[in-house]
């Protein structure tokens, strides 16, 4: 009689995308066909311990000898593990699958034990973010003409701006879509200055997605090839002009 599988936590978002019918059928396959096997070897498991514990000797057992001294070796590892002079760890919730994967390293290893807190929603929303990473269900689109205009400005504010924006849009399309980050030149005219946005000439950086629950944002920096540093630099319509300002001009 085949075993059958009840799902007993508390929903997930997506987890059925990972827990599927095929998936718990799965599961109940591995079981039938191992679990008394299993239960021996933890009963064998003890055994050994406390033979360990009583004569103060662990070693090799002599029926593995011929294993232990044949000439053999085990297959080459996959040609994307070959190279692992840098290798970082991390847990896999969302925001960390992504400044992992862009993080230059050579490997990932993507820890859904100890750096990850094991609770059941930790796990299963690890396993989407794994499955949408894998799949690549986002489609990074990058426009930026050769004739904008260099800025000088602080390269990780920018960055981290980008990086937060990136990832509220990537949170709107939880099935996958297109991200697109642009830059393009525009002026604000005296008649259309502001208080927070100066007549000027500027570059502006936009982050759109093809999601329907996040609207896109600016971030508007202004460049001049006059200014040695960057003067202003504002999020539109986030109000978190301030924080980002390096230094101003006279």
């Amino acid at each position: 009689m085949s075993s059958e599988v009840q799902v007993l936590g508390d929903p997930v978002e997506r987890g059925d995308e990972i827990l599927t019918p095929e998936a718990l059928a799965f599961l109940a396959g591995l079981h039938d066909a191992f679990a008394g096997r299993r239960d021996e070897l933890l009963q064998a498991r003890s055994k050994r311990r406390e033979e360990a514990r009583t004569t103060g000797r662990l070693d090799f057992l002599p029926e593995t000898k011929e294993i232990r001294e044949g000439d053999w070796q085990v297959a080459g590892a996959p040609a994307a593990l070959r190279d692992r002079r840098v290798e970082i760890t991390g847990p896999t919730d969302r925001k960390m699958t992504i400044n992992a994967l862009n993080s230059g390293a050579k490997v990932w290893l993507a820890d859904l034990e100890d750096a990850n807190t094991p609770h059941w929603a930790n796990v299963v929303s690890g396993q989407v973010n794994l499955y949408d990473a894998i799949r690549e269900t986002i489609t990074l689109e990058i426009d930026c003409p050769p004739d904008v205009p260099n800025v000088f400005a602080d390269a990780s504010h920018l960055d981290s701006a980008l990086v937060n924006l990136a990832l509220n849009s990537r949170d709107a399309m939880p099935r996958g879509g297109i991200l697109k980050i642009s830059a393009s030149e525009e002026r604000v005219e005296t008649q259309n200055a502001t208080k927070d946005v100066a007549a000027g000439r500027y570059v502006v950086f936009s982050v759109r997605d093809s999601g329907s629950t996040f609207a896109a944002c600016n971030i508007s920096l202004r460049a001049s090839p006059r200014i040695k540093e960057m003067r202003e630099l504002t999020w539109w319509p986030l109000p978190v002009r301030g924080e980002l300002v390096q230094s101003r001009a006279p």
